[in-house]
């Protein structure tokens, strides 16, 4: 983790499990559970979540590939 901070700033989350689950109520493009998770914290957080998933990167705008956040392809 003290690798991943110090090469892309990432950070532990402080979101709650609650604030979490309420969020992931909501997306209902999604079935896997995980997925719905990972896509939910992103979601309470307001912040970029990178993730390969195509499925999840079509629906949430949070979701990024690439390291180039400044670039609006996805």
């Amino acid at each position: 983790m003290v690798e991943l901070h110090r090469l892309l700033g990432l950070v532990t989350s402080s979101a709650s499990f609650s604030s979490v689950a309420g969020a992931a109520t909501n997306l209902t493009w999604i079935r896997d559970p995980f997925d719905r998770l990972i896509s939910a914290q992103a979601v309470a957080e307001n912040e970029i979540l990178l993730t390969k998933n195509r499925r999840i990167r079509e629906h949430l705008a949070l979701a990024r590939w690439d390291l180039d956040l400044d670039r609006a392809e996805r």
